[in-house]
C-alpha cells in the first residue's frame, strides 16, 4: 500500500498466484506457489506458531500495518465470495489484513505540521493514520518544525542549512541518536546536526534542546497513538469474539511486533506497552492483559508457515 507501484490496472480482478505462476514458467523456473502472505501476516503466523495467544501482528516500520484473527462470524457472506477455497463448516476465524494505516483521518488530534506533511504528499490523506507515526515521517515532521523556526524565530541564524531544506532529508536514525542524548551540554545532538546537515553556523545549546524536545515529542505522540491503534484493534477483536461465541480461556493477548522503528527505536514497544497497560485498566470493560512480543524475521518465518499449512490443506 501507498509505495507508488503503477502495476493495479494490469494485475485488478486476477488471480496473483496465476500471476507468478505464469511468470515462473516462462522463465523455466520450477516453482510451486502454495501461499502468498504479506509481511504483517506472515508476523502473525509466525508469532502464532510458537504461542497460541497471539491474535494479532502490527509491522512498524517506514509505514505501518496490521493483520488480525478475526472470527468468519463477523463478516458478510460475500467476503468470501471470489476466494478459491471458501471456508468449511468447521472454520471459526479467518487471518484478515487490516491496512488499518488508511483509518484515522479526522480522529487523532494533528498539528499545523501535519496538515503541511499530508498537503505536500503525493497522495493526501490516503493513510492518515501512518502520517502521524510511522518511521517515514517522523523525521519529516521535526524537519518542518525546524523550517518554520529559522523563518519566524532566528533558529540557527535564520538559515537552515541546504539539506534541511530538502523534504525528508531528517530520518529517523538521527532522531533515535539525539533522542539519546542524555549529555549537559548536548554535544551528541550538536555534533550531529553539523556532521548531518553541514552549515556555517554551528548548532547553539538553545537550537540543540529545541531540537531535542521536538524529537521527543514526535516521538512519544507516535508511541501513544500506535498504542490507541492497539487498543482499539484488540478491544474489537475481544467484542467480535464475544459476540460469536468464540471467547479464548487464554488470560491474555500476544501481539506479534516487527519492523525497523519496533526492533531499532529506544525503549519504542516497551514504552507503548506501558500505555497500553494503562489504556486496559482504564477500561470500563473487563479486558485481558495484551502483551506486545517481538517477532524478529518474521516475514520469512510466516511464510514458511503459511506454505506448511497450505500443504496440509492440499
Amino acid at each position: 500500500m501507498g509505495k507508488g507501484f503503477c502495476c493495479s490496472d494490469v494485475i485488478k480482478n486476477h488471480d496473483l498466484g496465476d500471476i507468478i505462476a505464469r511468470a515462473c514458467q516462462s522463465a523455466r523456473l520450477n516453482v510451486r506457489l502454495d501461499a502468498i502472505v504479506n509481511d504483517t501476516s506472515s508476523a502473525l503466523l509466525a508469532r502464532a506458531y510458537l504461542d497460541p495467544a497471539t491474535r494479532i501482528a502490527i509491522v512498524l516500520g517506514t509505514g505501518i500495518n496490521a493483520a488480525i484473527h478475526l472470527p468468519i462470524a463477523a463478516f458478510h457472506p460475500s467476503k468470501f465470495a471470489l476466494r478459491q477455497v471458501k471456508p468449511s463448516p468447521q472454520d471459526t476465524h479467518v487471518l484478515t489484513n487490516t491496512e488499518f494505516s488508511m483509518f484515522g483521518k479526522d480522529i487523532f488530534p494533528t498539528s499545523k505540521w501535519d496538515k503541511t506533511l499530508n498537503a505536500a504528499h503525493m497522495m493526501p490523506d490516503y493513510q492518515p493514520f501512518e502520517y502521524l507515526i510511522a518511521g517515514g515521517y517522523m523525521g519529516e515532521i521535526v524537519r518542518l518544525t525546524m523550517v518554520e523556526a529559522a523563518e519566524t524565530a532566528g533558529f540557527y541564524g535564520g538559515h537552515l542549512p541546504l539539506s534541511l531544506q530538502i523534504p525528508y532529508s531528517f530520518d529517523t536514525h538521527t532522531l533515535a541518536l539525539i533522542d539519546l542524548d542524555e549529555s549537559p551540554t548536548l554535544s551528541t545532538t550538536r555534533s550531529i546536526l553539523h556532521e548531518r546537515h553541514p552549515s556555517p553556523h554551528v548548532p547553539t545549546l538553545p537550537e540543540a534542546n529545541f531540537v531535542q524536545k521536538v524529537v521527543r515529542s514526535v516521538t512519544h505522540r507516535s508511541m501513544a497513538y500506535f498504542a490507541t491503534g492497539t487498543h482499539a484493534l484488540t478491544s474489537l477483536l475481544e467484542d467480535l469474539d464475544a459476540e460469536a461465541g468464540l471467547s479464548s480461556e487464554l488470560d491474555h493477548i500476544t501481539i506479534g511486533c516487527d519492523g525497523s522503528v519496533i526492533n531499532k527505536y529506544p525503549d519504542y514497544m516497551e514504552s507503548v506497552q506501558d500505555m497500553l497497560d494503562q489504556m486496559r485498566l482504564r477500561e470500563k470493560a473487563e479486558r485481558k492483559r495484551v502483551l506486545l512480543e517481538k517477532t524478529q524475521d518474521g516475514a520469512v518465518l510466516g511464510a514458511g508457515v503459511a506454505g506448511a499449512l497450505a500443504g496440509q490443506v492440499s
